[in-house]
Formats: structure tokens, C-alpha cells, sequence
């Protein structure tokens, strides 16, 4: 195990003075008290292992963080251009009724013009 790395899951103490200590991919050391204070090659291993599975989850949360501001400019983009789009749509509507209002007035002209001609004649 010395120079490999694992993510400690938990580390519980029984009563008669174990330590257990379990990692990610399920090895379990178990030591006692004794071994541990006087192991010293063993107790910096374990605080070696330790910090560098707090380094490894420390660059985990900045990882998450850096992916959830990405999020948040992909969803503020994404409402800038629902806004963008329904302001489009509103233009669009404008124009299509001032078009068939005008419309609607040159047939009317049309065929006013029309009606008074033929009762001329």
C-alpha cells in the first residue's frame, strides 16, 4: 500500500483499541493504538494518504464549482435568447397585422372605388 493512493471512506475505533480504516476500493487496515503510535513509517503514510485525498477532493470542488458557473452563463444565455426571440416574435406580429390592416384598407379602397364607378356609369 506505501506510495499508492485511496479515498478513505471512514476510519472508526472499536473497543478493544482498533483503529480500522476502510478506503474507496475497500481495503481495510486495522491497527492498534500501540502500532500506530509507535509504527511512525505507518502513521505518515496514513497522514500522507490522508492529505492527498483532501488535496485530490479540494480540486474535485473547485472542478464542480468552475462546471456550475458554466451552468449559471449557459442558463442566463439560454433566457437572454427566450427574451431575444419572444421580442422577435412580438416585432414579427407588429408588422404582419400593420400589413394586414393596410391591406385591408387598399381593398377597401378598391372596392369602394369600384362600387362608385359602376353606379357613375
Amino acid at each position: 500500500m506505501i506510495g499508492k493512493t485511496a479515498v478513505v471512506l471512514k476510519t472508526t475505533k472499536t473497543k478493544n483499541e482498533k483503529i480500522s480504516i476502510t478506503t474507496k476500493n475497500s481495503m481495510m487496515f486495522q491497527l492498534t493504538e500501540s502500532v500506530l503510535s509507535s509504527d511512525f513509517q505507518t502513521y505518515m503514510m496514513l497522514k500522507q494518504l490522508l492529505e492527498e485525498n483532501i488535496k485530490e477532493l479540494k480540486q474535485e470542488v473547485v472542478h464542480i464549482q468552475q462546471i456550475n458557473i458554466c451552468l449559471e452563463k449557459n442558463l442566463s444565455s439560454i433566457y437572454q435568447l427566450k427574451k431575444s426571440i419572444y421580442k422577435m416574435d412580438v416585432s414579427v406580429l407588429q408588422k404582419y397585422y400593420e400589413l394586414r390592416s393596410s391591406n385591408l384598407i387598399k381593398w377597401q379602397e378598391r372596392l369602394f372605388q369600384q362600387y362608385t364607378f359602376k353606379q357613375w356609369w
